[in-house]
């Protein structure tokens, strides 16, 4: 397994098939995907916040 890549719990990198190897890798992936999707929604749910916020100040001020 690559240096950068987490075993998954009771992983020896050394013993392991690469079989179990590749199903660690897709699930390190899968999880990476979903961290990543996690944090698109919470940056756009931050923007449309942002957004409603000035449109409520422009609102205010017209």
């Amino acid at each position: 397994m690559p240096a950068t890549s987490r075993p998954c719990l009771g992983c020896d990198p050394a013993s392991a098939t690469s079989a179990h190897s590749a199903a660690c890798r897709k699930a390190a992936q899968r999880a990476r995907e979903r961290a990543h999707v996690e944090h698109l929604r919470a940056t756009i749910t931050a923007q449309a916040s942002e957004i409603a916020r000035l449109r409520a100040l422009l609102g205010a001020s017209a």
